[in-house]
């Protein structure tokens, strides 16, 4: 064979360890630790378990769509989109990325709408459970690990690939031990708020490579020293080639190919349920206010297109040229490609061992983002939505509707609406100071006290408790809530400055146990799931060793996992939706239709795959054919969307507005009484007094203006990415040498225009609020 027959390594096995564990395992690290010095001493935010979870909830647009970016490009995509450029042509480069940014243009609407009904919601498997109740939920957190593991097993194949292909004699246990430490670190030092940092980081050096990549293939002062000829060259040698029969012309220089609309058919149901069903992209909208978010995730779509548009493109159709134009003896084989690896193929040929080297980069840079992303998202449904909610809950059988801290109905807007049947039980309980100072409350079955239902006799000195004239006055029973605000209680004040206090010079910190006896307890909760989630982080983090190694010796390859991912995950999709935005959804609803849709996905997946040649002894091959994949994934949408609409319509109990008003009041309620949701939007309702929750109606007319840009926004990108390119594309027909590299240019330029721009606008926003937060505080003080 030839020199270049196939990928060469470029690293030795300490050589990786120590370039990607001590320098981007260092560097991650570092951002994570200047992320939390910034936003403790600048913005003086406390830690917290939900600022691990949603960085505080005021993420700058830019950092949001680098975030979103990065952490939607899996490495896989950047192996992928080559493939099927390679099968394709040009044709399958573009609807490889398109499918993906359709759903990235759809989610902003979407989750606009679960930022305005839910702004308290961390996960959305707590927006099921507040809605429908313990088994829905339950069946829904296993859909939603199911998707963190698809998408684990696609980063740790697709790893695993690159690197014994880079690095030379690598073992298995080295490479998934790298993995998780660059997925693990700097999550565990900087919560979700550090990888924000460490995105952009990540962003910065992937679109610094592949803008280098792209000047050294074609645009090179010396035209002679160009690896491949001109573009003009490459043309010629792959409009020779015999392209796929289904292709016009059999060209691979069509847009009309029927092979890649039947892999974009697909790429939509495999984005969908990675969009829409991954908690990691729940997260990085939640972390943001609502127009924030949709700005990020419309120019995160353009930040996404650039990079396996340009690079699967360019790298495929050059794959053809090089391997086919008249050397056949080059060519890699059919497992190789199916491994993704033409990219780093051609890398190595153009810049010999510095390409190598540079694909080990780019692709270490996005497996970062994208891994502690999944890591967070599977922390966050354990802390959340298992721990919090079964494990250990600080209040067992709560009603719907009552406050988390005393366990009375809390007043509202529609208080009177959701009023349980039955009165709730709980006596009164009386506190018992210890002779240290401390509290005692009686406990629970659960191991946490109930408060007491009267404060006025046991109160702090300086408590702004409630005198019994205030209680008269209220018009309240003792039915509902008087818990007096976090941010109005003067003992909560006194916890919080004590803790403060407590800090010794060595940095270390003494036991401060919260006094107040109204939120002490749930304070010592909070602080407990704070220690469960570094443990949980931790372990999963770790779990990741004997998984990966697990998962690489079964033999299966990228492909399989990428293309069948889909098919037991994509039921997720319609229940996440209908839960959101249809108010007669019901929990039966979405029970059935998420295991009747898998059930039949899989089943078509495999009745089509048994038609095959081989049958299904030839399993991982024909289970991954494009029409068995189409046909799992559509069925298995189809039947969660109709069966959940059918029997929802059938189950459901909203009568009235009433009714419906109640059923997203719901949602609201999901709220954490030392953190409430409404303080995050208090410079958006100066005119509201603390603690008051703004209304439905108040946040829908105050991000109106957010939703039309979420309306418009898509609707333009759509029509951008779905009609105007490629119907401009396919009127073409088969490309001309002058349209072939207009076309190609085209992409280049977009992808250096947001190289571009990720260098000059996160900084430059980033330090704006900097300097604005500052100022705020110089004013103030």
């Amino acid at each position: 064979m030839g020199r270049y027959s196939e990928v060469e390594t470029v690293l030795e096995p300490y050589e990786a360890a120590l370039i990607l564990l001590l320098g981007f395992g260092g560097l991650s690290v570092g951002l994570a630790v200047l992320y939390n010095f910034i936003r403790r001493r600048v913005f003086a935010e406390a830690n917290s378990l939900d600022r691990t979870f949603d960085a505080g909830g005021n993420v700058s647009f830019s950092l949001t769509a680098v975030t979103v970016a990065v952490q939607l490009l899996w490495p896989a995509d950047l192996l992928q989109s080559s493939s099927v450029a390679a099968k394709y042509g040009i044709a399958g480069g573009f609807w490889y990325s398109t499918a993906v940014v359709v759903n990235i243009i759809l989610f902003p609407f979407l989750s606009i709408t679960f930022k305005t009904r839910a702004p308290g919601a961390k996960t959305y498997l707590q927006v099921i459970k507040a809605r429908f109740g313990t088994p829905a939920h339950l069946v829904y957190c296993v859909f939603a690990l199911m998707v963190n593991v698809v998408i684990l097993s696609v980063l740790i194949i697709a790893g695993h690939a690159l690197f014994t292909g880079l690095v030379s004699d690598i073992s298995d246990e080295l490479i998934l031990l790298i993995f998780a430490t660059l997925f693990g670190s700097y999550s565990f030092v900087g919560g979700l708020g550090s990888t924000f940092y460490v995105s952009y980081a990540n962003a910065l050096i992937t679109f610094v490579i592949l803008s280098v990549y792209i000047i050294e293939l074609f645009y090179l002062p010396d035209k002679a020293q160009l690896p491949f000829g001109t573009l003009e060259d490459i043309y010629d040698k792959v409009t020779v080639l015999q392209g796929p029969e289904d292709n016009e012309e059999r060209s691979y220089l069509t847009f009309w190919s029927l092979d890649s609309l039947i892999w974009a058919v697909q790429g939509v149901f495999i984005a969908a349920s990675v969009t829409f069903c991954d908690q990691a992209s729940w997260q990085s909208r939640i972390a943001a206010k609502p127009m924030q978010g949709v700005l990020g995730f419309f120019f995160a779509t353009f930040l996404w297109f650039a990079i396996p548009a340009t690079l699967g493109t360019t790298s495929g159709i050059v794959y053809l040229a090089y391997s086919n134009g008249g050397n056949l003896s080059t060519a890699l084989s059919d497992s190789d490609i199916d491994k993704g690896l033409i990219t780093p193929y051609i890398a190595q040929i153009a810049l010999g061992r510095g390409g190598g080297v540079m694909v080990l980069i780019m692709f270490t840079m996005l497996m970062m983002a994208t891994g502690s992303g999944e890591v967070m998202g599977v922390s966050s449904i354990i802390v959340y939505d298992i721990y919090q909610s079964y494990v250990k809950p600080f209040r067992r059988a709560a009603a719907a509707g009552s406050c988390v801290v005393c366990g009375k109905q809390e007043p509202g807007e529609t208080a009177q609406e959701l009023l349980p049947t039955n009165e709730t039980v709980n006596s009164v309980q009386n506190i018992s100071y210890t002779r240290k100072g401390s509290y005692e409350l009686p406990k629970s079955p659960n191991g946490y006290a109930s408060s007491p239902q009267n404060e006025s006799e046991h109160s702090h000195p300086r408590q702004n408790g409630r005198t019994e004239n205030d209680d008269q006055s209220s018009g309240h029973s003792g039915n509902f809530c008087e818990c007096v605000p976090v941010s109005e209680c003067l003992s909560c004040q006194d916890d919080l400055e004590r803790m403060a206090k407590s800090q010794r010079s060595d940095g270390q910190f003494h036991q401060a146990v919260p006094m107040c006896p109204q939120h002490g307890q749930y304070r010592r909760y909070q602080e407990e799931l704070i220690r469960v989630k570094s443990w949980v982080l931790l372990w999963v983090t770790i779990g990741l060793v004997p998984g990966g190694l697990l998962l690489v010796r079964t033999g299966i390859d990228l492909n399989w996992i990428f293309m069948t991912g889909c098919i037991v995950t994509i039921q997720t999709f319609p229940g996440v939706v209908l839960s959101i935005l249809w108010v007669k959804t019901t929990g039966i609803g979405l029970i059935f239709g998420g295991i009747f849709g898998m059930a039949s996905g899989v089943c078509a997946c495999l009745a089509r795959a048994a038609t095959l040649e081989g049958g299904l002894s030839d399993f991982l091959r024909n289970t991954s054919e494009g029409y068995a994949v189409m046909a799992g994934s559509c069925v298995c949408f189809f039947v969660s969307l109709i069966v959940g609409v059918g029997v929802s319509l059938c189950t459901h109990r909203i009568k009235s507005a009433e009714d419906v008003h109640a059923e997203w009041q719901k949602l609201r309620d999901i709220d954490n009484k030392l953190g409430p949701w409404c303080d995050l939007y208090r410079d958006e309702f100066p005119q509201l007094s603390r603690n008051k929750r703004p209304t439905y109606q108040q946040l829908d007319a105050c991000f109106r203006r957010a939703k039309l840009t979420a309306v418009v926004g898509c609707i333009l990108c759509l029509l951008l990415f779905v009609l105007i390119i490629p119907g401009a594309m396919a009127a073409l027909h088969v490309l001309n040498s002058v349209e072939f590299q207009s076309f190609l240019m085209c992409l280049q330029i977009w992808t250096l225009i947001m190289a571009a721009a990720i260098v000059l606008l996160v900084p430059v926003e980033e330090i704006r609020n900097i300097v604005k937060q500052l100022r705020r505080k110089t004013g103030s003080s």
